[in-house]
């Protein structure tokens, strides 16, 4: 069910307002790229500094341009599991593909708490769920053993893993395993991953599209031609806090303004010329490859 390039999606803003207008532009652009589909206020989409009213406005407005041609998941965190559930009986409004859930942040429980954390949600919608095992942000980590136990929960389907000397212990399991690592996508395909949601894909998506598209087809020499192509760029997307980097390159392509939401604060100098140096490499790296329209 998930598969391919999904893009968790930034926030646009103008003069700290959501800007609307920006975020359906950039959905109707990834759309022609042949993404697989959206996470609507994941990380990369600061929705930890968002509002309720401005979730609820990002929602709308990629629920909106998405339509009927491409699915959507939501991001829903939080560090109490009652929380998360409240917020997905919210969600439930839109036709989203499902839910984007991470760990409770901060709390750091057992992985018998993690198991009973997931339950929970999992009872509290019938729609798809994707774990998300990001450690750094949460402070604990989903252990492969975890992962595979929750799959038996019907609608736990997929994981997002940015972890990835997890991804052979996840190989051959019931989960649709997707990479969280911009840098690890080919590895994770070659683990048997489905694809990637992936920052970076903002940017070149249809560079992305290509490499899942050559590994499937066995093509593997131009997948790796293609993630090597792109990995001075995933290098330093993470460098100084995300989303900033990738805001300052849509920004200089004309996309969205490179407004972030403090304290996320825009990239320095340094940081600024080396994504530039970067993007100006890839820019005669051709994709030599049909694009799967959406």
């Amino acid at each position: 069910m998930f598969s391919g390039i999904w893009i968790p999606l930034v926030t646009p803003f103008h003069r700290d307002r959501v800007d609307t207008t920006a975020l359906r532009r950039l959905v109707c652009h990834y759309q022609s790229a042949g993404v697989s589909g959206f996470v609507a206020l994941g990380t990369t989409g600061e929705a930890a500094l968002l509002s309720q009213i401005e979730r609820y406005t990002v929602l709308e407005a990629i629920a909106d341009a998405c339509g009927d041609r491409t699915p959507f998941l939501i991001g829903v965190g939080a560090a109490d599991t009652r929380e998360v559930c409240a917020q997905i009986r919210h969600y439930e409004r839109w036709n989203s593909a499902g839910y984007l859930v991470p760990p409770p942040y901060y709390v750091c429980p057992s992985q018998a708490g993690l198991r009973w954390h997931y339950a929970q949600v999992a009872d509290s919608t019938t729609r798809p769920l994707v774990l998300y095992n990001v450690p750094k942000r949460t402070g604990v980590s989903i252990a492969p053993q975890t992962a595979l136990v929750l799959a038996e929960q019907p609608n736990i389907v997929a994981i997002k893993e940015c972890v990835a000397e997890h991804f052979g212990a996840l190989q051959g399991g019931p989960l649709d395993v997707l990479s969280g690592d911009d840098s690890a996508l080919l590895e994770c395909l070659a683990h048997g991953g489905t694809g990637g949601i992936l920052a970076g894909a903002h940017l070149r998506p249809e560079l992305f599209v290509a490499l899942v598209a050559h590994h499937r087809a066995g093509r593997i020499d131009e997948a790796r031609r293609l993630a090597d192509a792109l990995a001075p760029l995933a290098a330093l997307l993470f460098a100084e806090p995300n989303p900033a980097p990738v805001k300052t390159l849509l920004s200089a392509q004309g996309s969205i303004g490179a407004d972030t939401r403090a304290p996320i604060l825009p990239v320095s100098e340094s940081l600024h010329r080396r994504l530039m140096t970067a993007m100006h490499t890839l820019e005669n790296v051709e994709a030599d490859y049909p694009l799967r329209l959406a």
